[in-house]
């Protein structure tokens, strides 16, 4: 009987804090941003957040328990079924992963809430264009091409390191060099008929920086 209350208690409880998360959203989209890393890419998105004073009700950070791409997308998947969100972001690498390409293909089958925010070589690209324009290859040298990036990105950032805060406001006064330097890389990119290198991840910063614009008009 004891246990049975206790049962009734904490289902109550659950059911009243999903009560009080929706009444407290706001009045605009709710997205879900997967991110491949544990470190860089969830410290870099909830610090935006929190700059850009976006709620965390409607915007949700989630580390995938797996670094493969095709796992975080059906991590991505599983995580959509707990909550109806508008938007959904899977933010990974492209790097040495061989199931990058199946990641791909299996967000395109899943419809339009689906966006692949992908970068090749990784993420520290996407970084590295707040400070130039670069399509160089990081392909064919004798590291790996996310440390090929993580190098340069040492340059630019010294001390750089996959679980340091503060990187986001370190280069936010960047982001509008970075967004145009990524739609030239991409363009570049596909007039060559390649991705390396490219990202996607202008895409989901371009909609946070949009959900800041309307709630300010």
């Amino acid at each position: 009987m004891g246990s049975d209350n206790l049962y009734h208690k904490r289902k109550a409880k659950n059911v009243n804090e999903l009560k009080r998360q929706k009444e407290s959203k706001s009045e605009y989209k709710t997205i879900l941003i997967v991110c491949e890393g544990k470190k860089t890419e969830p410290l870099y998105f909830r610090e935006m957040i929190a700059d850009l004073k976006l709620n965390t009700a409607n915007i949700s950070v989630e580390p995938s328990d797996s670094t493969c791409p095709l796992n975080l997308v059906r991590f991505a998947q599983n995580k959509a079924l707990e909550e109806d969100y508008d938007l959904i972001y899977c933010v990974f690498d492209k790097d040495s992963h061989y199931k990058y390409s199946d990641a791909l293909n299996l967000i395109r089958g899943l419809g339009a809430r689906y966006i692949a925010a992908n970068s090749v070589p990784c993420f520290e690209y996407w970084l590295l264009l707040h400070f130039g324009s670069s399509s160089s290859s990081f392909y064919g040298g004798s590291k790996s091409p996310g440390d090929e990036a993580v190098n340069k990105l040492k340059k630019k950032i010294p001390g750089y390191k996959k679980s340091q805060t503060g990187i986001y406001s370190k280069i936010k006064a960047k982001t509008d060099v970075a967004l145009a330097n990524a739609k030239k890389a991409n363009s570049a990119a596909a007039a060559a008929g390649t991705d390396d290198p490219s990202t996607q991840v202008n895409i989901l910063v371009s909609e946070l920086l949009k959900i800041r614009s309307e709630m300010e008009a």
